[in-house]
């Protein structure tokens, strides 16, 4: 059986090139069930295959000291390499 579930995240911080970017947004997971078995076959076990499906962001801010406030870069052109490290950052902490 698959089921789906959403693990929200809030302001996860980015490094990227001395600027602090904050992300938020959600990870959907597919989770697989199935029954397992013990060596000796009289034991049986739920087993649980989390996947990460989609990654998605309502916000992708940073801090412009020159405006002296946040910045939303989600959909800019030329913050595109910006989507994709917040989304293997997150890739990497979620899984």
């Amino acid at each position: 059986m698959i089921r789906h579930d959403r693990e929200y995240f809030k302001d996860f911080e980015i490094e990227h090139d001395f600027t602090t970017y904050l992300a938020n947004g959600y990870v959907e997971y597919d989770i697989e069930e199935c029954i397992g078995g013990s060596y000796e076959g009289y034991d049986f076990e739920i087993l649980y295959h989390k996947e990460i499906c989609d990654i998605h962001f309502y916000e992708l801010l940073y801090y412009n000291e020159r405006m002296d406030c946040m910045v939303d870069v989600m959909g800019k052109p030329g913050y595109d390499y910006i989507e994709e490290i917040a989304e293997d950052a997150i890739r990497y902490e979620y899984e």
